[in-house]
């Protein structure tokens, strides 16, 4: 090759007639190793081995697809309900929060629907709209536009649905109002506040409902 050393050229030349070979040694060893691997599968003991494997897949396979034909959620069937029940002028309100995703997907009826607390948002978890509720000092202001609204509604002689889950709240029940975060003893966990923002849309639900049919509206 010009302009190469005479041992160099010597070493190119070699690796040149050499590399071909190197390839067909290697392509049957490939060979070689995958006809060995399916003479010992087919053989008494791989025969026995693949049975195995398969008999520990269907048994699998069947507790698998029962799980998976089962019903996670009944959102669809609650949201078809309310497009049938809730009228124009009702409030549908939903808690916690992130249930609204589910329920913004299902339900096409004619109702005003919220969360509380309030997102804006439904289309997929923003928990960067979440943390900037949990940051507000007086927590008691993040569910008030809420509130406010079940108050309006009830005033005037409207039905407010609340869908939700979770076992309800007892009349007596208090609630301990969190500070904003990150202060202890929470700091950034957001199940606290979530939680406390449900108990209290709930508790205010209740107290007025109580109160419209004590007064007989």
């Amino acid at each position: 090759m010009p302009g190469m050393p005479p041992a160099a050229e010597e070493t190119v030349k070699t690796v040149n007639v050499t590399s071909p070979g190197s390839d067909t040694q290697l392509k049957q060893g490939v060979n070689e190793r995958s006809n060995g691997f399916w003479n010992r599968a087919w053989g008494c003991g791989g025969i026995a081995q693949v049975v195995i494997a398969l008999v520990i897949s269907i048994a699998g396979f069947m507790p698998t697809w029962q799980v998976a034909k089962t019903r996670q959620t009944n959102i669809d069937l609650v949201a078809n309900s309310l497009r049938q029940l809730a009228s124009p002028d009702d409030l549908v309100v939903v808690v916690p929060w992130y249930d609204g995703i589910s329920f913004q997907r299902y339900f096409k009826g004619p109702a005003i629907w919220t969360t509380a607390p309030p997102m804006g948002f439904n289309l997929f978890h923003r928990y960067d709209l979440i943390k900037s509720l949990m940051v507000v000092s007086n927590q008691e202001e993040v569910v008030k536009p809420v509130l406010a609204q079940i108050e309006t509604c009830f005033q005037a002689g409207h039905r407010v649905w609340l869908v939700g889950e979770g076992a309800l709240p007892r009349p007596e029940q208090r609630i301990r109002m969190l500070p904003g975060a990150p202060a202890k003893p929470f700091g950034w966990h957001e199940q606290p506040y979530t939680l406390t923002w449900t108990l209290e849309t709930q508790l205010y639900f209740f107290e007025n409902l109580w109160l419209k049919v004590f007064e007989g509206k």
